[in-house]
């Protein structure tokens, strides 16, 4: 006799991950928990490994505070970073990091932010510019072996009260967040990045009095977007080639910046995650024109978790990173009860509409990009003197397992059916789509009305031969197949939760969706 029931599909995590603790009425696109996965073309994943960068922590075995990819010349790459220990170290590709730029940093601020400048003129050598807020302005020129101090700091850089933030502009070495004026926007002159004196250099005063002081600037489509915490954004327009018609403008007084790493250019945006845990888009309406801002949190239904899972004590140590070869903002948070930035945080932009995701592998205190020979990748610094290159092929840490997992919301199946939501139903069989990745299982967590009632296994593994081992007519190629894995499930219950999840060395899953075979109770059970 055939099946007689009702087949439910759930899409795994066409919208991403919801952070919205109202269950019941959480579509079935989207995911309320994820763990180190990846949103694939049309699958869920678990996301790349990672390997350590160097074998030996860096002296100290310092938490690594900062880190930059440093070409002082086209074929010359090398990596900086600052500990908390004080110290500033650069490798020079064989990943020992010999050489100590200096051993006089005072604690930052918040982070440390690079900018590269210089090479004002051809005979010019490049320059790395470091800023703490607690310490003057470090420049690292081309290859040297030390860093030394700014030599042509504006007259109220002084002491512990240094600049917070920077960026190039406009040919300019900006710089603002120095605490004896803190509203204001410094600009070098266009000859000399360290020089902050002389006709081509100068001061804007941003809305003085209005929040507590900047603390990030973004060059941004010819304009100069200013953050200011808790509360105020603005812009500086400076297209014109006169400095005198150079306009300041008020974006918002209500939102602000978390720190100066949170705010992340992103493909014709910048991403940002506000003091009061809330991520946001500033997007550009006309070329050099209006801008507003518009929060992404709320739009994907994020706040809640965002605010049950972020220490604000510590939100000011947020970093963030765009990955431009998978299309993803990533964002290091200290989540609760952590003191520096321990929680990833992704939005995948592949789709207009982003997707968030979550990940607890890789407790990290920073993350910058690094050319990784192939692609320009993520690298991270944890808090014990090491260095981690991301997105690995192999899905190892450091050659060991780790978790990947996902679930899906807490179904009562009224999607299909107005008239399920108030039935009890029991499960009679588990499909599930997938791509073959190996042999090992994904594990099914089955949760009916919140209670985990049994695990079904996946086996993950290929159902066809693979190329050059194969006879034509056949034997079936095993690459992008979509194989059905059938199971049968017990249990019952009002609503319906999946949770898949596998964590070995090397294991991997690929799936699309999966297909809940259930019969409606009788009403008299």
């Amino acid at each position: 006799m055939g099946f007689r029931g009702g087949i439910m599909e759930i899409p795994i995590g066409f919208d991403g991950m919801i952070g919205s603790q109202a269950h019941p009425l959480v579509t079935p696109t989207r995911l309320i928990q994820t763990d180190n996965i990846e949103y694939g073309s049309g699958v869920i994943r678990k996301e790349g490994g990672a390997d350590k960068y160097n074998s030996t922590a860096v002296s100290g075995s310092a938490g690594i505070l900062g880190g930059w990819d440093w070409w002082p010349d086209a074929s010359t790459q090398r990596m900086v970073v600052v500990t908390d220990t004080s110290r500033m170290f650069k490798d020079s590709g064989g990943a020992t990091f010999p050489d100590t730029l200096t051993t006089a940093i005072a604690a930052p601020t918040d982070i440390p932010i690079f900018v590269e400048g210089g090479k004002e003129a051809a005979a010019n050598n490049k320059k790395l510019f470091m800023l703490t807020g607690t310490n003057a302005v470090h420049v690292l020129s081309a290859d040297a072996a030390t860093t030394y101090t700014i030599s042509g700091a504006p007259a109220d850089w002084t002491g512990t009260n240094q600049p917070v933030t920077g960026c190039n502009h406009a040919g300019r070495f900006w710089a603002a967040g120095n605490a004896n004026d803190p509203h204001r926007v410094y600009y070098s002159s266009t000859t000399n990045h360290e020089l902050f004196s002389g006709a081509t250099s100068g001061t804007i005063a941003v809305f003085p009095g209005e929040g507590m002081g900047i603390v990030s600037i973004v060059s941004f489509k010819g304009l100069l977007v200013v953050f200011k915490r808790p509360a105020g954004i603005y812009v500086i327009n400076t297209t014109s080639n006169t400095v005198a018609d150079w306009a300041v403008a008020r974006l918002s007084k209500e939102i602000g910046l978390a720190g100066p790493g949170a705010a992340c250019v992103i493909p014709d945006d910048i991403l940002f995650l506000d003091a009061g845990g809330e991520f946001n888009l500033i997007s550009a309406i006309q070329e050099f024109g209006n801008i507003r801002s518009k929060n992404l949190s709320t739009v994907l239904e994020l706040t809640d978790f965002l605010h049950d899972n972020i220490n604000f004590s510590a939100i000011n140590k947020t970093q963030s990173v765009f990955y431009a070869d998978r299309r993803e903002a990533h964002f290091f948070v200290p989540s609760s009860g952590s003191t520096r930035p321990n929680m990833r945080m992704v939005f995948d932009l592949k789709r207009e509409l982003p997707r968030f995701r979550t990940s607890a592998r890789d407790s990290g205190h920073s993350i910058w990009l690094r050319d990784a020979g192939n692609n320009i990748k993520p690298y991270y610094g944890d808090d014990d003197g090491f260095v981690w290159e991301m997105d690995k092929t192999d899905k190892d840490k450091d050659s060991t397992g780790y978790n990947g997992m996902f679930q899906t919301p807490h179904l009562d199946f009224s999607h299909i059916d107005p008239k399920l939501a108030t039935k009890r139903k029991s499960g009679m069989f588990l499909e599930v789509l997938t791509q073959p990745q190996g042999n090992w299982n994904l594990s099914v967590g089955v949760y009916w009305d919140g209670d985990l009632t049994q695990a079904v296994q996946f086996n993950m593994g290929s159902a066809g031969a693979a190329l050059g081992t194969f006879t034509l007519g056949t034997d079936a190629l095993a690459q992008d197949q979509i194989l059905n894995r059938k199971k049968r499930i017990t249990g019952s219950g009002r609503r319906l939760s999946l949770q898949g999840s596998n964590s070995g060395s090397g294991q991997d899953f690929a799936v699309s969706k999966f297909l809940v075979h259930y019969k409606v109770n009788d009403e008299r059970e």
